[in-house]
């Protein structure tokens, strides 16, 4: 993975998930952007549950009652619910910390 990284290879040159990717709505998410795929998951269940309103202004509050539980390797923290891990400002989501440092318990 870091490899194809480092080398822009494969969808990591168009990979949002820590710059930030801005979602309208499904066809946006599904059409414009590439996140990776758990935050990818979460965001099309959130939409599909508020489709009258396709704004993420609850997407936060929607990621913590999930309650995924996972591993932040780098501080050795166990956590549950995405939204520490998850910032979201003016329709933009985004992770605030990169996917291979995240061990999900599935």
């Amino acid at each position: 993975m870091r490899t194809a990284q480092a080398a822009g290879a494969g969808l990591w040159p168009k990979d949002l998930t820590m710059s930030g990717a801005t979602v309208t709505g499904m066809s946006s998410l599904t059409d414009d952007v590439v996140i990776v795929p758990k935050l990818f998951r979460r965001v099309v269940d959130y939409l599909r549950l508020s489709s009258a309103d396709p704004s993420l202004d609850g997407l936060e509050g929607y990621l913590a009652r999930e309650a995924d539980e996972y591993f932040i390797l780098s501080t050795g923290h166990p956590t549950t619910g995405l939204d520490f891990v998850v910032d979201v400002v003016n329709g933009t989501v985004r992770m605030t910390y990169p996917i291979e440092d995240l061990v999900f318990d599935e």
